[in-house]
């Protein structure tokens, strides 16, 4: 690819999450509000299997590229919060489970757990 001359970009699109094709959701829990109630959610971690070793908070790890062939294995007793380390693969991960009309609340752990 080359460059072409006629377009100069001067500054990102607003909203850069929406922007990369990863649409808004809207129930999102931070770090902290998640450790104090913890017990009534279930947790899904949709990291790698490399940094699930590494450090995780519980729940069931199902990695973002399994997410369609091992969705019927996600608890759904009580509300999801889906997490990653920065809090975007949680979101592809949650628009994921809305079109395959998963049933329970989907909640983004904002920020991840970095």
């Amino acid at each position: 690819m080359r460059k072409n001359p006629n377009i100069n970009v001067s500054e990102l699109e607003k909203d850069y999450l929406l922007f990369c094709g990863i649409e808004k959701i809207g129930t999102e829990l931070t770090l902290e509000q998640l450790k104090k109630e913890k017990k009534q959610y279930n947790l899904l971690d949709v990291r790698s299997l490399t940094e699930r070793k590494e450090h995780h908070i519980g729940g069931i790890h199902i990695p973002l590229d399994e997410l369609s062939e091992r969705q019927h294995e996600i608890p759904i007793d009580k509300a999801l919060v889906v997490y990653c380390k920065s809090g975007i693969r949680s979101k592809m991960a949650i628009n994921q489970l809305l079109k395959m009309k998963f049933t329970r609340e989907l909640i983004n752990l904002s920020n991840g757990i970095s």
